[in-house]
C-alpha cells in the first residue's frame, strides 16, 4: 500500500508541475524508467527534447556518500546524473525536487545502473558534466515540495523495485563476520586512509550488502551494534543488490 501511495503521489504530483507550467519549446516530460530504455550502448547522445522530474535522493554534500554525481527518483526508477563540482549539496540540497533536460545529455550504463553526464572523451561511460553547465540541464532545486517517500520494503522485496531507487529497509543487524568493524577498511599502506566497502546485515530472514564510499565521513565509525533501519539507493555490486545509505539515514530501533 504504501508503494501504491508513493506511485500515486508522485505521478499527482508530476501533472501538476505539467499543468502550472508547460513544456518548453514543445519539450515532453518521461518517466525515469523510460530514459533506461535508451541506453542501450556503452554511451548514447540523447537528441530527443524530452525531461525527466523527481527527487534529489542521493548528492554528494556533507557525508562524502556519493561521489560527483547526484541521483534524481520519480517514483519510477532512479538514474544517476555526474557532476564535475565537488560540494553539490550546496547547490542541489538533498530531496529538493528538480528537472532535468536530458537533450544534449549522454545516456549509459555503468554494469546495470543508468548513468547520465556530458560525452565521454575517454574511457568512461559518461564524462561529468562541467559545473559551469550543470543550471544549462537543471532547474530548481525546489525545496518546498517536502521529502520523498522511500519505498520500505524487507531485504527479500527489493527485487521488486528498479536499480537507484530510493527504499527503507528496516530491522536490520549486522551479521557476525562484519559484528564490531568500521564502515570501511582501512589501507595498511595509507594512513587515515579507508577503500570502498561492503558490510553485511540480515533482518532474520535474508542479508543485504551496504557499500560505503571510501570518502564517506563517516567511514571509520563502528557499523551499529544493535537493530536500525536505514534508507538509500538501491544499487547492483558483485552480483547482488546493495544499499548505499543517503544522507546517513541510520536509527536504532528500539
Amino acid at each position: 500500500m504504501l508503494k501504491i501511495v508513493r506511485y500515486i503521489s508522485l505521478a499527482l504530483l508530476l501533472v501538476s508541475s505539467c499543468d502550472v507550467e508547460p513544456s518548453q519549446q514543445g519539450s515532453r516530460h518521461v518517466a525515469i524508467v523510460d530514459l533506461h530504455s535508451l541506453a542501450r550502448d556503452r554511451s548514447q547522445p540523447i537528441t530527443s527534447d524530452i525531461y525527466v522530474e523527481g527527487y534529489v535522493v542521493a548528492v554528494d554534500q556533507l557525508f562524502r556518500e556519493l561521489e560527483y554525481a547526484i541521483v534524481i527518483d520519480d517514483g519510477s526508477a532512479g538514474v544517476e546524473l555526474k557532476i564535475d563540482c565537488r560540494d553539490i549539496g550546496a547547490k542541489i540540497p538533498m530531496f529538493s525536487y528538480v528537472r532535468l533536460n536530458c537533450s544534449g545529455l549522454s545516456i549509459g550504463r555503468e554494469g546495470r545502473h543508468v548513468v547520465l553526464g556530458a560525452y565521454p572523451e575517454g574511457e568512461y561511460v559518461v564524462d561529468r558534466l562541467p559545473e559551469s553547465e550543470m543550471f544549462n540541464y537543471l532547474q530548481g532545486p525546489n525545496l518546498d515540495m517536502g521529502a520523498p517517500c522511500p519505498y520500505r520494503l524487507t531485504i527479500s522485496e527489493l527485487s521488486t523495485v528498479s536499480l537507484l531507487s530510493y527504499v527503507h529497509v528496516n530491522h536490520l543487524r549486522v551479521v557476525d563476520e562484519d559484528q564490531g568493524k568500521a564502515w570501511c577498511e582501512p589501507l595498511t599502506d595509507a594512513p587515515n586512509s579507508y577503500r570502498t566497502t561492503l558490510r553485511h546485515f540480515t533482518d532474520g530472514v535474508d542479508t543485504l550488502a551496504i557499500i560505503t564510499a571510501a570518502g564517506c565521513s563517516y567511514a571509520q565509525e563502528s557499523v551499529p551494534d544493535g537493530e536500525f533501519s536505514t534508507a538509500g539507493i538501491l544499487e547492483w555490486r558483485d552480483g547482488d543488490y546493495a544499499l548505499r545509505i543517503s544522507g546517513h539515514q541510520i536509527a536504532p530501533v528500539y
